[in-house]
């Protein structure tokens, strides 16, 4: 039995394509792909990584002399607190120039930067930095470096505090702007900076509440009119609205011009003026005829204020940026909402006849909610910021052509799925690949993810952060249901992390924080899980020698063993693969620095002694700087791809005997005149079902656009050839590590084809729910009920393509439902949960909306419970036998006996899962305490409670895209109904264990 275990051990299977793989870059973001590849050379992309850096722009961008847009997001980056950018028109390369950090150079910039006469940029922080209130920033564009100026600070003799407004250049170079607090009479200020300096200068306090004369707390900046500044405040003044003022900045002297209206006409101004022939124009957020705001003018001659256009719903309305100036003579700004599903518009103003045209509608981009205005660049095109929607679902900057009235999408921002991937995919004992993603998530740390192989369904687990760890490196390996690995920086000393994650209950946890001493930090390759049951890995600093080490770790532990520390001349350093079990039980691997040549060395390791040995030093000529894990062909020997030196200087594969302790070069890459076979391979090998050995290079290939290459290799022939070569956009770039077969496991599953109605967007004539939700630019392409706080178990996390939300009919999708296994004895006990679509025919399915759900448990009896949002679940009375043929299950007739009393709602002849509960609890009530009236009636503003608040919102439980208090439709009326209208201080519970 020793005997077959160990040759099973060395001479396992052939794989069976397909072979999946992962590019670091490239694809339909620059931040990698996942893929598949078969013998027969069929290439198919499954995964696009999303561009994740910085989300949710509010501010304008700005053209510098160097061709660049330079722009801030409010949000993500590694601090999650916004960063600043830069992207190039020319190419479309998007950089993040600066991450902010709340403790240091502030966070969430709300405005865009402006660009000082020395050529730099300047902004502000809203929060964060030494006074939590704010700070002043510098940005050198010759050499890249973001400098905190100064803190803001809420003092009164201080800086002023919570900067909101945009700042603005002073056609004397002097820099000006506004805070919204602080400042003498902790109402804000005006202050004047001048650029490069370290602090500014208060140039007017804006007085205490109630400021009827004049008032306070200004939300925007300031604009130039020949020597004055022109401004508004949000607070006081004569109507408690706010006002216009003027600043004359050669006397400090502050002058009130008019105070808003509280009804009628438009109010609550958040942009700054724009100047046209001695008239200042603006928007109103609100206010105005139809309460959507206004635009607005100043005539500075006659000092007359004049609304001039009037917004709604139909045409646009809550507009929040400045106008802007175009060459065709017209004034272009956005509104934040309104137009085509409320997504808001990019519209026209002709300021001679008083024309507004809407010119773009912001849906028909996939964007919504803009809030910045725009620039023209080049003359005939404008350029501007969504905050919202696009592909990531967090804003995008765009586009739009003035002759031609086409809009396009430039860039989307978000921080959804992980970017840059360096190691191979994983294939775990529930049938998923797992991975890790070395950057983006939600705070540009990385991500661990899973893709299933049945229907290429991707899902975010984890968002890497310093607690948890950052840059996750190498690869997954399993023991006992929990995968491990380890990221190269973060933790406790910065040092890196190793990390447990468990497959069922979606839980990751740091077992090890890296540290310099004991075993050395910031490992560099994965862990390797032995046959005595132990985990090898490696690290690439640190330890006794300062260059890192071998180390032995126990699965489930919190320490480490060090086995062997790494030293440059004799053992070599930085290994980049994993370690790997040969048939003599040894474990053997590489380092890619050092050795007596300085070009790499093979060592082995026996566990069992614990004895660490030097078998091979590179030389150059025959290949060095080798990486990837080392494959043990059928032939025992051991194949590796060496990345550099060798005959043609590109890299190429070699072989190690295990028996005769022989160094063999198999191949050298790109022998002149040859140069499209790839260059410069670091990847693991994997051999075929036909015998033949694959793997990747980073570079080469052919074609002007080689950005790697997959290649097949004989170990008999010697043959060599290019199956595939990468280009970028079309197919990925840089595949660092290399393929895995997708027959290693075959994963146990059950299928569930259930049916349930929602009450709230239920027709009983038709039989069928309305799918309004899916057209709003804010349904969410990942599952809700993580945030919400419902339990999880397995499930989580689960994220949708933006495609599946263009059926129509009856397969539209309504919402998300939560999918639960319960225990059949025990039903009070979760066994899986999983989140899936609701389709307008009651079907729940898959995350493609075409597939049967299928839940990665073993066939057996469970408990089923249905749950959404804001109705009340439902769970099958009793446990029903489910397998890997899909069970019927319709809780839509009274057929399907219902744990509880009255679970469900009857409906004509139907049954429902009752509506109402926006409270998010486990029961429906009018009254009380925990009401579930109340969060609606917050929903669209307590003061004016007939407002109605369009989006995806939990208050809206009839489920229409609209939270309505009063009127038709209202998302009132179902909760007195539901709760009985006679005696509406009644309770409905939800009927689950």
């Amino acid at each position: 039995m020793l005997l077959s275990t160990l040759v099973l051990f060395a001479y396992p299977l052939l794989a069976q394509g397909p072979y999946w793989g992962m590019t670091s870059s490239g694809g339909s973001f620059g931040v990698g792909t996942i893929y598949t590849i078969t013998e027969s050379n069929v290439f198919t992309t499954k995964h696009n990584f999303l561009r994740f850096d910085g989300s949710t722009p509010k501010g304008d961008v700005v053209k510098a002399s160097n061709g660049l847009y330079y722009g801030v997001t409010e949000v993500g980056g590694t601090g999650g607190v916004g960063v600043l950018f830069s992207f190039n028109p020319s190419n479309g390369t998007y950089t993040v120039l600066h991450n902010f950090n709340s403790s240091t150079t502030g966070a969430q910039p709300l405005r865009g930067p402006v660009i000082a006469n020395n050529g730099r940029l300047y902004g502000t922080c809203s929060s964060g930095g030494a006074n939590n209130v704010g700070t002043l920033w510098e940005y050198n564009i010759g050499t890249s470096t973001l400098t905190k100026k100064f803190d803001f600070d809420g003092l009164t003799t201080g800086k002023g505090s919570t900067p909101r407004g945009r700042l603005m250049v002073h056609s004397n170079g002097t820099i000006y702007g506004t805070t919204q607090l602080g400042g003498l009479n902790g109402a804000g200020c005006i202050f004047s900076y001048t650029a490069g300096g370290v602090s500014n200068t208060k140039v007017y306090n804006f007085p205490a509440l109630p400021a009827i004369t004049t008032g306070n707390r200004p939300l925007t900046g300031l604009a130039q009119s020949g020597s004055l500044l022109y401004g508004f405040t949000a607070n006081g003044g004569a109507n408690g609205h706010g006002s216009i003022f003027s600043f004359n900045t050669s006397g400090n002297v502050f002058t009130n011009l008019y105070n808003f209206l509280a009804t009628g006409a438009g109010r609550a101004p958040l942009s700054e003026f724009t100047a046209v022939s001695g008239v200042l124009y603006a928007t109103a957020s609100a206010g105005g005829s139809s309460s959507g705001g206004t635009i607005f003018s100043w005539d500075i001659s006659g000092a007359a204020h004049a609304d001039l256009v009037h917004l709604n719903n139909s045409i646009g309305y809550a507009p929040f940026s400045r106008l802007f100036a175009a060459s065709d003579g017209q004034l272009y700004g956005t509104t934040s909402a309104g137009g085509t599903s409320n997504a808001g518009v990019l519209f026209s103003f002709n300021t001679g006849t008083n024309t507004y045209t809407p010119v773009l509608q912001m849906a028909s981009l996939g964007l919504s909610a803009p809030w910045s205005s725009v620039i023209e660049d080049p003359s005939g095109t404008l350029v501007g910021m969504a905050s919202d929607g696009g592909t990531g679902n967090e804003g995008a900057l765009f586009k739009y052509t003035i002759s031609g009235s086409v809009g396009t999408v430039l860039l989307p921002f978000s921080y959804a799925n992980g970017a840059n991937p360096h190691g191979r995919l994983f294939k775990a004992s529930n049938g998923l690949f797992y991975g890790l993603a070395s950057a983006g998530g939600e705070f540009s740390s990385g991500t661990l993810f899973s893709i299933d192989p049945t229907n290429s369904n991707f899902i975010t687990r984890v968002h890497f952060d310093n607690g948890k760890g950052t840059i996750p490196l190498g690869s997954l390996v399993e023991d006992n249901g929990k995968l491990y690995g380890v990221c190269s920086a973060g933790g406790t000393a910065n040092g890196g992390t190793l990390f447990e994650y468990n497959i069922s209950s979606n839980i990751l946890s740091v077992k090890v924080n890296f540290a310099s001493t004991l075993v050395g930090n910031a490992p560099v390759n994965g862990l390797f899980k032995a046959t005595n049951g132990l985990m090898y890995g490696a690290t690439g600093a640190g330890a006794g020698n300062a260059q890192g080490s071998l180390y032995e770790y126990v699965p489930g532990g919190t320490t480490l063993t060090k086995r062997k520390d790494f030293l440059l001349a004799t053992t070599g350093k930085q290994p980049l693969g994993d370690v790997m079990q040969a048939s003599d039980g040894l474990l053997y691997g590489t380092t890619s620095l050092g050795g007596a040549e300085n070009y790499g060395t093979i060592f082995s390791f026996d566990p069992v002694s614990n004895t660490f040995t030097t078998i091979y030093n590179f030389n150059g000529l025959e290949g060095g700087t080798p990486g990837g894990e080392l494959l043990q062909a059928t032939n025992g020997k051991l194949y590796g791809v060496f990345r550099e030196e060798g005959q043609g200087f590109s890299g190429g594969i070699y072989s190690w005997d295990i028996g005769t302790a022989t160094y063999t070069e198999e191949f050298d890459l790109n022998i002149a005149p040859v140069t499209d076979q790839g260059s410069l391979p670091q990847s693991s090998l994997l051999q075929g079902s036909d015998g033949m050995l694959y793997g990747t290079t980073t570079q080469g290939g052919s074609g002007g656009n080689a950005s790697g290459a997959i290649f097949r290799f004989d170990p008999t022939s010697l043959a060599y050839s290019v199956l595939l070569t990468f280009t970028g956009a079309s197919n990925g770039a840089l595949p660092y590590d290399g393929l895995v077969p997708e027959s290693a496991v075959i994963p146990q599953s059950v299928g569930l084809a259930a049916k349930v109605f929602l009450e709230g967007p239920f027709v009983s004539g038709t039989g069928l729910m309305n799918a309004n939700l899916r057209s709003l630019p804010s349904f969410p392409l990942t599952e809700p009920f993580s945030a919400l706080g419902f339990t999880q178990v397995g499930g989580g996390g689960e994220t949708i393509a933006p495609s599946v939300l263009a059926t129509s009919g009856n397969n539209a999708v309504v919402d998300w439902v939560l999918v639960e296994l319960r225990n059949a004895a025990t039903p009070a006990t979760l066994v899986r949960t999983q989140a899936a679509l609701l389709q307008s025919d009651g079907d729940i399915v898959g995350l493609d909306n075409n597939s049967t759900l299928t839940l990665p448990v073993p066939a057996g009896t469970y408990h089923v419970a249905i749950r959404h949002r804001n109705h009340l679940g439902v769970m099958t009375g009793t446990a029903v036998a489910l397998s890997s043929s899909p069970t019927s299950l319709d809780l839509t007739t009274g057929l399907v006996g219902t744990y509880g009393t009255n679970a469900l709602k009857t409906v004509g002849a139907y049954r429902v899962l009752r509506t109402g509960n926006s409270f998010r609890n486990t029961n429906i009530k009018y009254t009380g305490s925990q009401n579930d009236r109340d969060p609606i009636l917050i929903r669209v503003g307590s003061i004016t409670p007939n407002n109605t608040a369009n989006g995806y919102f939990q208050e809206d439980v009839n489920l229409n895209g609209q939270v309505k208090y009063t009127g038709s439709a209202n998302d009132r009326d179902p909760i007195l109904l539901n709760v009985g209208s006679i005696a509406p201080n009644n309770t409905v519970t939800e009927q689950l264990p």
